[in-house]
């Protein structure tokens, strides 16, 4: 017997049978359909109905996370909250290699990951460092962006290299280069164009 993907309401026990009857009636009014985002008085109405399920079943962990969705859309669309940046994340920075790189290479002038490139698939590619220097003879900068990778080649590597070469492919006007340190020391510049 092949199981099938969607979750039908006969599939669902009573209770949250019960719930998704609710929800439909309340989102399927035909005046809902005229609207992408559903107006204040439905997901005010949606938060009513979840307090009341929170009063009915204190204890039951999905009805809270539901309940807490619906309060967050309402202050959504009143404007009396915004979406928050996850503040536990720290920015990235260069890894120890690429830290090498900028020091030795670079005299520690490389911008790390200054530029993002959109290809023309759609996907974007960022180089690690980007360094332009301004040619006096012509009045303009020339830009270099420069990929650096260690000794171990992750899985990774092939993606990187393949939207390095076609970034390289669609920016003409950049210089790219590829630099892979070496294990006895120093780097080797690889992908030349």
């Amino acid at each position: 017997m092949k199981r099938s993907k969607h979750i039908t309401l006969d599939d669902l026990p009573p209770k949250y049978r019960e719930q998704a009857e609710e929800q439909l009636k309340i989102w399927t009014k035909p005046e809902m359909l005229k609207w992408d985002i559903p107006p204040l008085e439905y997901v005010e109405k949606t938060k009513d109905y979840f307090a009341k399920e929170m009063e009915a079943h204190p204890g039951d962990i999905d009805v809270k996370k539901i309940a807490a969705a619906a309060e967050r859309a309402v202050r959504l669309a009143t404007g009396k909250d915004s979406l928050q940046v996850r503040k536990d994340r720290k920015p990235k920075g260069p890894n120890k290699t690429e830290q090498l790189f900028n020091r030795e290479m670079l005299g520690g002038l490389g911008q790390y990951e200054a530029i993002r490139l959109r290809l023309p698939g759609g996907s974007f590619y960022t180089p690690d460092y980007c360094l332009s220097v301004f040619d006096p003879q012509t009045q303009q900068y020339e830009t270099t962006v420069y990929e650096v990778k260690g000794t171990y080649r992750f899985c990774s590597h092939w993606r990187a290299l393949t939207a390095f070469r076609e970034a390289r492919a669609a920016f003409p006007f950049l210089t790219f280069k590829w630099y892979e340190k070496q294990k006895g020391g120093g780097w080797l510049e690889r992908y030349k164009q």
